[in-house]
């Protein structure tokens, strides 16, 4: 098996997790009762600007810099736990998640994913066997009521009431301890928080122990904000990945399940809208938006380099290898430019895509490159979890 593995960066929280992937949060913004609902996970690009501005702040460099690319400061952060140079090119290492990490006092690990377009959580024990079983659990909340601040006078605006929603996380990794069948009982939780993978990319010509003795003299131990509203996590730097133990014991030339960890990101790179739709005189809406999507689908078995699975191992709810829902998303925001960066289609997290891989394409590459647009930041993070079995005649 390919051994690309560098790290993993633990951001264990010391509140509860405020993750806002769309829309606005002010009380200008909405109305005089709008409402702030987190998300269970972070976005790739939350976790990934974390951790460069982490990275350029212990090594004195500016946070700003030169570059034209839409995430230009974020990679020279990577790029300086890589290769020392403060320079804004791809990097030569993938973040891959992020996920909810827990560790039980039986070191049992589990990792959770986004699961039906993030109202719930899907887990799974990391073991020397592989995954046994999924487990579905729901995320813990507090509501909190507020009212909006000026935010130059520092005083109460009058009428503006809000209402928040947070990610309990400790709750959260607390109740997963307790309920799941696949830990043995009696365990309690040791350790938990919002964890991200870092492994090298495919063919790269980097020292994976230089990086890992980086990451650990600069990132470990620190105080960070994760998320909204300058929410405190700790970073911890972990000596070893986890996906990779579990695709070790996944076949390559099966029908697999692969479950969408995070948001693909589908820019105009990728997907160029005139040439999906070449044709559109004389279709209906609905028939455009059904090729629409079929070609979308096409493209993204194209990215992932994989073979659709004949119809003896689709589920009978499952059309077309795929039951996956389609949005536009944003790409984050620049906190140098002071703006969001762009929106981009995207393929919502917490479903799946059924494929074979491709000849010569084993599910760990997959995996490791991700899918889509920016997925060496975490975008496009697909796992292959569950082998398909043809249906019984």
């Amino acid at each position: 098996m390919l051994n690309l593995s560098v790290a993993s960066i633990l951001f264990k929280p010391l509140s509860t997790g405020a993750f806002k992937w769309k829309g606005e949060f002010t009380p200008q913004a909405r109305g005089p009762q709008q409402y702030y609902r987190s998300e269970p996970l972070p976005l790739p690009s939350t976790v990934a600007g974390t951790l460069s501005g982490l990275l350029l702040e212990t090594f004195n460099k500016p946070l700003c810099g030169s570059g034209n690319e839409v995430y230009s400061n974020v990679y020279r952060g990577l790029n300086i736990a890589i290769v020392g140079k403060d320079v804004a090119t791809s990097p030569d290492i993938v973040l891959r998640g992020p996920y909810l990490y827990i560790k039980t006092s039986a070191e049992e690990k589990m990792l959770c994913s986004v699961y039906g377009i993030g109202s719930k959580l899907l887990c799974f024990t990391i073991g020397s066997t592989g995954v046994h079983e999924l487990e579905i659990h729901e995320w813990k909340h507090v509501t909190n009521i507020g009212i909006g601040l000026d935010s130059v006078k520092k005083t109460t605006i009058e009428g503006l009431i809000y209402t928040s929603t947070y990610h309990d996380i400790v709750a959260t990794a607390t109740d997963i301890v307790k309920r799941s069948a696949l830990l043995k009982k009696g365990v309690k939780l040791e350790d938990y928080g919002i964890l991200v993978e870092i492994y090298t990319k495919l063919g790269a010509n980097v020292n994976r122990n230089v990086i890992f003795d980086t990451l650990k003299k600069t990132v470990d131990s620190k105080i960070v904000t994760l998320g909204g509203e300058f929410r405190a996590f700790q970073a911890r730097v972990l000596n070893e990945t986890f996906i990779d133990k579990l695709i070790s014991k996944i076949p390559s030339d099966k029908c697999l399940y692969w479950h969408i960890a995070t948001p693909i990101m589908l820019c105009e790179e990728i997907v160029n809208e005139k040439s999906i739709l070449k044709e559109k005189e004389g279709k209906t809406f609905q028939g455009l938006l059904t090729e629409y999507a079929e070609k979308l689908l096409e493209k993204l078995l194209e990215l992932m380099k994989l073979e659709k699975c004949s119809s003896e191992y689709l589920p009978k709810n499952v059309v077309n290898n795929a039951k996956i829902k389609f949005s536009v998303l944003g790409l984050g925001y620049d906190i140098c430019l002071n703006k969001r960066r762009p929106m981009c289609r995207n393929v919502e997290p917490g479903s799946g895509l059924l494929g074979k891989p491709a000849p010569n394409i084993s599910p760990l590459e997959i995996y490791i490159k991700g899918v889509g647009s920016y997925s060496e930041l975490g975008w496009g993070t697909v796992i292959p979890l569950i082998e398909l079995k043809p249906h019984s005649k």
